[in-house]
Order: structure tokens, then sequence, then C-alpha cells
């Protein structure tokens, strides 16, 4: 990224926020984390004190009516350059039509039901998209995300009534020009009435992969959640072995009076016969305003890699003040190979402040 020219556009972007708006609103945004140590069940050199890794987020932003801007810093203690650009863009809009954004973002539209998250750095462990099967840790890509590019990105967004189309470019190299027609992104939502709302993503990733998402999300009653859809990603060098494709399904619902919250996310990825599965669980419960105990739980299996990864975390999230909290618990990772297991226990902290 070529960190003069986003700066360059940055200042352009706050000075207009001033000039359209008489009273700008300036959000900031902190994430500091560190874990207070860690145990290896079956090998004691990997055992560690206290950490405190240096990759934090601080986060500013400056909005008008009709224009904003938004810098979001990565710290990077311990290398050469102390600090990274994480996230940068703005934006301007034109009524309540037409809104057009540049940058380096994460366009995304779809609910991923994720409310009790709070700031655990470990909660929603895939956004939407179709695992990896090579590596089910991680996502082979998001299939929600209209600017997955690294380094310069513009999208637009027509709204008419219960209707958006989407649209955009981007590059993952400022330094030579792009084929727009190799990389683009596509979108369409809509809600009919209070019975349903659905939208669908398709991003051109390359000359010969591209995304698609595609969720429904039924408008139910006594604040329940629901999403349900199809994520893919397409290989079309070879699209019957190496596309993939995923059934995905996400709920959230309030019980016993909103006493307790329950949400599940759900992820199925198959393709020629393998597949991965991706559960979580995640359950809060409102004590009172100021502790919030949760009891989170997920579980990763992959056939390809003969993988079975399971997390639990019981923890509590302390609200200082409304957007002031902190995150603590007792994380066990377990993990299962064809031959071999390991049992790792760590006590993350995860500190947020937000004005």
């Amino acid at each position: 990224m070529n960190k003069r020219i986003a700066g360059m556009v940055l200042f352009t972007v706050l000075t207009g926020c001033f000039l359209l708006s008489a009273e700008p609103v300036i959000k900031l945004n902190s994430r500091i984390k560190a874990t207070l140590f860690t145990v290896d069940f079956e090998d004691d050199g990997n055992n560690l004190g206290v950490r405190l890794p240096g990759d934090d987020l601080f986060d500013i932003e400056i909005a008008g009516e009709n224009a904003g801007a938004r810098l979001v810093i990565n710290t990077t203690f311990g290398e050469a350059v102390p600090f990274s650009i994480y996230d940068y863009y703005g934006w301007l809009s034109f009524g309540d039509v037409f809104r057009v954004q540049f940058g380096e973002w994460d366009h995304r539209y779809a609910d991923r039901v994720k409310n009790e998250e709070s700031s655990w750095m470990l909660w929603e462990i895939f956004k939407l998209g179709a695992i990896d099967l090579q590596n089910p840790l991680k996502l082979k890509a998001e299939a929600d995300n209209m600017t997955p590019w690294k380094a310069t990105e513009l999208a637009g967004d027509f709204t008419l009534g219960d209707v958006l189309i989407g649209i955009s470019t981007g590059t993952n190299d400022t330094k030579q020009a792009y084929n727009v027609l190799h990389s683009f992104g596509a979108r369409a939502g809509f809600k009919a009435g209070d019975a349903v709302k659905m939208n669908a993503t398709y991003v051109q990733l390359g000359e010969q992969t591209a995304s698609l998402g595609a969720y429904i999300s039924p408008i139910l009653p006594g604040g329940m959640t629901a999403v349900f859809g199809y994520s893919a990603f397409y290989d079309y060098e070879d699209f019957s072995k190496k596309s993939l494709h995923a059934i995905e399904a996400r709920f959230r619902a309030p019980l016993f009076e909103n006493a307790l919250l329950l949400t599940t996310h759900n992820n199925c990825t198959f393709s020629n016969g393998e597949f991965a599965l991706y559960n979580m669980v995640n359950i809060s419960w409102n004590a009172n305003e100021s502790f919030i105990p949760v009891l989170w739980a997920a579980n990763i299996y992959s056939s390809t890699q003969e993988t079975d990864v399971l997390y639990i975390r019981p923890g509590i999230t302390i609200v200082a003040m409304k957007k002031c909290t902190i995150d603590a618990g007792i994380q066990f990772t377990i993990t299962m190979n064809k031959d071999t297991s390991a049992t790792v226990m760590e006590v993350p902290v995860v500190f947020r402040v937000q004005l």
C-alpha cells in the first residue's frame, strides 16, 4: 500500500467532511489484547508467561451528513516500522440514493449474527465463505466481501426503496495497471416488506477465480435472527475439481425473557467428496449491566486433513461503561490429528474503549 497516497486521500476526505457538514461526529476506538499465560499439556517447552503481542488496533472516524473518513492503525511493535495501516477509506453520499466509498476496507453487507461478539479476538472464526479444505483454519475466499483486494478499492451503492445495487473494483498492486473485468464485484439486496431480506454478492477475484455468496434472512419475532445461504469459491480453470461450495446457517435467540442469549454459526464446505465442518455456539447470561458471563465453544473438522480442532472458553465481559469493556476467559484448544493430539490452555484478556 502506498502510505503517501493513502494519507493524501484521507486528508482530502477529512477536509471534505468539515466543509460538507456543520457538525461532524468524531469516533475513537482502541482494542488492546494480552495473554496472561499459556500452558501446553503435551510440551512444557511451549509454556509461556504474560504476552503483550503489540498488534493492537486504534481507530478514528470522522463523519458528517454527506461525507466521512476512517483510519484504522494496526500497531506492530518490535518490527522495523511500529505501525501499519489496517483500513482506510473515505465516503461521499448523495441523498439516500447513492454512496461512493474509496480506500482499502472490507465492504460486507449480509448479517453475520455476531451481536454478542464483544471484543473477543477469537469468536467469529470464519466470516461468510467457503473453508479452505487444504487449510481448514482459514477461508479460501470470503463470499460477502465486495472489496477483498489488499491495495486500493472503489465501491458504489445505489439504493432505490427496498432495493440495493452495488458495484466495486480494486487491485492488489497499485504499481501495475489491471483489467477491471478480472477484478470487480457486484451486489444486489432486497427487503420484502416485513417478511424477509435477501442479498447476493459476486466477486471476480482474478482471471480464473471468483466468489459468490447468496443469503436469505427471514424477519422473525421475539428478537430472533436467522441467516441461511450458499457460499462458494469458483476456479474456472478446473471448475468441477477446484471449486468449493458451502451451506451456511447462523441463528440467534433470546431465551428466558432475554436472560440468556444463544448464538450458533454453522458452515459445511464440500468438494469432490471431501468436506469441512465448522460449528460454533455462544451463550451469554445477562446477569446485570456490568458483568456478563459467557460460554463459547467451536469445532472445526476437515476430512481432507483428518484434523479436528475444538475450542472451549468460559469467560466474562466486564462493562466499565457503555462501549468500554474488558473480556477475559480461560480458553482450551484441543487439536486432534490422525496420529497426534495436543491440548493448550490460555488466558486471553482484551481491553476495548469506544468513544
